[in-house]
């Protein structure tokens, strides 16, 4: 379903994928991502305003909609409604936890302004070409490594809790991280040389 042809009256469509997302069809919870993607992180760009902030939350959303998928009752709303209820929650938490990180450091934050105005624009294009060749070695994982890394490391989830998230046992999850970030890895090693 592409999101042009996602409107109010398709909504409540997303309902079988979300029960069989419940049933643990990864296959469904694709789709459900693919459908409610563009409007989840939509709703954590705007209220964080930060691209990485809305990146991570938006994962840790689909991690939540994944694990909490059979507690969806028809009394909690639309599947959309929920999806974006569930958004909103992650967006605010991880507004909280970035304010809590940097409570500490306003006094020294404010030394450290007046002598230096902060990055460049060498450093936010380095930065920002450093996270393109990320995300690119991502995308080129197997699936099933792909999400356990993303779990682990964007979601910062235990690997006893990315086994629970995705269904599979500890010792299958522990192999796909290891796997996925070896890979990802040689990847960015290559990348060196411009293969990534």
């Amino acid at each position: 379903m592409s999101p042009e042809s996602f409107d109010a009256s398709t909504f409540d469509g997303l309902r079988p994928l979300l029960q069989r997302t419940a049933g643990g069809d990864q296959h469904a919870f694709g789709q459900l991502y693919d459908a409610l993607s563009p409007r989840v992180y939509g709703l954590i760009y705007k209220i964080t305003r930060d691209r990485a902030l809305a990146e991570e939350a938006t994962l840790e959303t689909f991690t939540q909609i994944w694990r909490t998928a059979a507690q969806h009752t028809a009394a909690r709303g639309n599947v959309t409604a929920w999806a974006l209820m569930i958004a909103r929650s992650r967006a605010l938490d991880a507004l909280r936890d970035r304010r809590r990180q940097t409570a500490g450091q306003e006094p020294l934050d404010e030394l450290q302004e007046a002598a230096d105005p902060g990055p460049g624009p060498e450093l936010t294009a380095e930065q920002e070409w450093r996270a393109r060749r990320v995300r690119r070695a991502l995308a080129t994982l197997p699936a099933d490594q792909r999400r356990a890394v993303e779990a682990a490391y964007f979601s910062g989830l235990s690997h006893r809790e990315v086994a629970d998230a995705l269904g599979e046992p500890l010792g299958t999850i522990k192999t796909r991280i290891r796997s996925g970030v070896t890979t990802l890895k040689r990847l960015l090693l290559e990348g060196q040389e411009g293969t990534v």
